[in-house]
């Protein structure tokens, strides 16, 4: 794609790079190719690809505590994303409530999750949709008010709440918790 100067399938390329780079757990080499690939998006003017680019490369300067940068690039992607892209605009928000998790802003971070839950539930973008669930429990069960009405049904609850108490060291509460969920039928 380089040699034959193909941009649209460069920025294919180098975001499927981008995700091999993440999943090896090379992330400087990951945050460069992003950075690669959105000069090519921004030269080329393709604002709802750069903001999908944005979005990861937050997650990344994020990670290293740059929560100044990535809280700027997110903001950049907002405004570039199409608001009819429910699908992009549930990444954003769960991009969101990462990082404001991560700087201390729980509630901001339980806002930013559900409406990308929403927003991922009207795009039928189910697998998003359950990630953001997931977010939205977690986030609860350190907060210390578990959510029951969070759309899992009771064998999910039960197992967040053995990772609850093996968090807090409650180990033999946690296995207790476990052994009794695997002899529960799985609900459908």
């Amino acid at each position: 794609a380089e040699a034959g100067k193909e941009l649209g399938q460069l920025v294919t390329a180098l975001s499927f790079l981008s995700y091999v780079l993440e999943q090896q757990r090379q992330f400087e080499t990951q945050r460069q190719t992003l950075l690669q690939t959105l000069e090519i998006c921004e030269q080329q003017n393709w604002p709802n690809r750069a903001a999908t680019l944005q979005i990861d490369l937050a997650k990344l300067e994020a990670m290293r505590g740059e929560f100044s940068l990535a809280e700027e690039l997110l903001r950049v992607a907002r405004v570039s994303i199409e608001p009819t892209d429910g699908f992009a605009i549930a990444i954003l928000e769960e991009a969101c409530g990462l990082v404001a998790d991560w700087v201390g802003a729980p509630d901001q971070a339980q806002q930013y999750f559900e409406r990308g839950r929403h927003a991922a539930e009207v795009a039928r973008a189910s697998v998003v949709s359950q990630r953001l669930r997931f977010h939205v429990v977690d986030l609860s069960f350190r907060l210390g008010v578990p959510q029951s009405d969070a759309g899992l049904n009771g064998h999910h609850l039960g197992f967040m709440e053995a990772l609850k108490s093996l968090q807090s060291g409650q180990f033999e509460t946690a296995l207790g918790q476990l052994q009794r969920l695997e002899r529960e039928l799985l609900e459908p």
